[in-house]
């Protein structure tokens, strides 16, 4: 999985060129807090609105998924396990993601913040 990382003046400038098309599940993080999970494959305009809103997040984190299905599956396992203040729904986890994804993600993650 290819992670990418910034923060919000990336977003203004636009420093990451993201591809279109590519499926990415991502993290709003105000200091050390996700405050929101989302997916998108059009990242880099997804980012920009998010910026346009009262959200207040300092950085964020893109996971890339390898196709629409385990983004949509890791998306709404993500929100219904750490429920993040911005998003309206504290998930529905009805789709099965592996412990081994969890432990990678996690482990991603975690290396990420230090």
């Amino acid at each position: 999985m290819k992670i990418i990382q910034g923060n919000s003046l990336d977003i203004k400038t636009n420093q990451h060129n993201f591809n279109k098309g590519v499926h990415f599940v991502y993290f709003l993080m105000d200091n050390n807090d996700v405050v929101y999970v989302g997916m998108s494959s059009t990242i880099g305009s997804r980012l920009k609105l998010h910026k346009q809103t009262d959200k207040i997040f300092g950085k964020y984190i893109a996971i890339e998924c390898p196709d629409k299905s385990v983004q949509k599956r890791l998306e709404e396992f993500l929100i219904a396990s750490m429920r993040p203040k911005y998003n309206k729904t504290p998930g529905n986890c009805t789709r099965k993601i592996s412990i081994e994804d969890v432990y990678h993600l996690n482990k991603l993650i975690y290396d990420r913040l230090l």
